[in-house]
C-alpha cells in the first residue's frame, strides 16, 4: 500500500478496528494489545501431542487416512464466537479482500513452512502450494477465495509455485456447516476433482494444501487423494486454524 492509500485510507487492526499509523509495514494486520492476544492463543497446546499449536502437526482421522504427512496450523479456532481475535481475522479473509489480513496470515504459514522445510530437511525447489479452492457460489457473494489468496501471497513471499491443482466440480455444492463428520466427507468427495489444466506438475513433489480453517479433515483429506492420484511424493496440509474440538482428540 502506497503513502497515498495510506493516507486515505488508513490501515486499521483487522481484529478491533483500531488505526495503526501509516508508517507500519503492510504485513501488520494488529495493533499491539491484538498481537498480544494472537500471541497468547498461539501458546495453546494440543492435548494429545502436548506442543503448542503452532508446532503441532496432529490430524484428524479421515486426513491420516488419506497419507497426509502433517497438519499445520497456527490456532485454534472457537466455533460461533465473534470475540476471539483469531475468528475476527478469519472472518475478515473469509468475507473481505482485505490485502492487509492476508499479507499477516500469509507471512505466518511461511514462518510455520520454512520450520518445516529444515526439520523435515524437504528441498525447497521440490515444493509446490496449492489449496482448497472455495465454491463459485461463496466466491461470486465474497469477491475472493481466501485459500486461493493465502497460496498466493505464501509464493510471492517464498518464490515456491503456486497452482489451482484441485478444482471444483460442477454443480451446486452443499455447505459443509450443517452436515455431519461422514456427510462432509462424502459432500467433499462429491465437490472437488483433479484439475484439467496446471501449469506445474506435481508428480514426484511435495505438495503443501492450503486451507482456511479445518474442522473434520474432509476435504483436506480427499485433496490429498486427489494430490496423491496426480503423482505428489508427500502432502503437508496448512491452514490459518483447526477447530478447537481437535484440539483434545481425532475427529471422524
Amino acid at each position: 500500500m502506497s503513502l497515498l492509500e495510506k493516507l486515505f485510507f488508513p490501515p486499521k487492526c483487522s481484529s478491533c478496528q483500531k488505526l495503526l499509523g501509516i508508517d507500519i509495514p503492510d504485513s501488520m494486520a494488529l495493533c499491539e494489545g491484538c498481537r498480544r492476544l494472537w500471541e497468547s492463543e498461539a501458546l495453546e497446546t494440543c492435548g494429545v501431542c502436548a506442543k503448542a499449536v503452532g508446532r503441532c502437526a496432529c490430524m484428524t482421522e479421515r486426513m491420516q487416512k488419506s497419507k497426509c504427512k502433517g497438519f499445520y496450523k497456527l490456532i485454534y479456532y472457537v466455533p460461533a464466537k465473534k470475540t476471539p481475535v483469531q475468528n475476527r481475522l478469519i472472518y475478515t479473509v473469509k468475507q473481505t479482500r482485505d490485502r492487509r489480513t492476508v499479507d499477516f496470515l500469509a507471512e505466518e504459514l511461511w514462518h510455520s513452512m520454512q520450520a518445516l522445510l529444515k526439520e523435515e530437511s524437504i528441498a525447497q525447489e521440490r515444493v509446490l502450494l496449492t489449496y482448497i479452492p472455495r465454491s463459485s457460489m461463496a466466491k461470486l457473494q465474497y469477491g475472493t477465495d481466501q485459500a486461493e489468496a493465502l497460496a498466493t501471497a505464501i509464493s510471492r513471499l517464498s518464490g515456491i509455485p503456486m497452482d489451482a491443482l484441485i478444482r471444483r466440480k460442477g454443480g451446486k455444492a452443499n455447505s459443509q456447516k450443517k452436515l455431519d463428520p461422514v456427510a462432509r466427507y462424502q459432500n467433499a468427495k462429491n465437490s472437488f476433482d483433479v484439475a484439467q489444466k496446471t501449469r506445474v506438475d506435481p508428480k514426484g513433489k511435495t505438495v503443501f494444501l492450503i486451507d482456511d480453517i479445518v474442522t473434520t479433515g474432509a476435504s483436506i483429506a480427499v485433496g490429498t487423494r486427489l494430490l496423491r492420484k496426480m503423482g505428489a511424493s508427500e502432502v503437508y496440509a496448512f491452514a490459518i486454524a483447526s477447530d478447537i474440538f481437535n484440539r483434545d482428540r481425532a475427529v471422524y
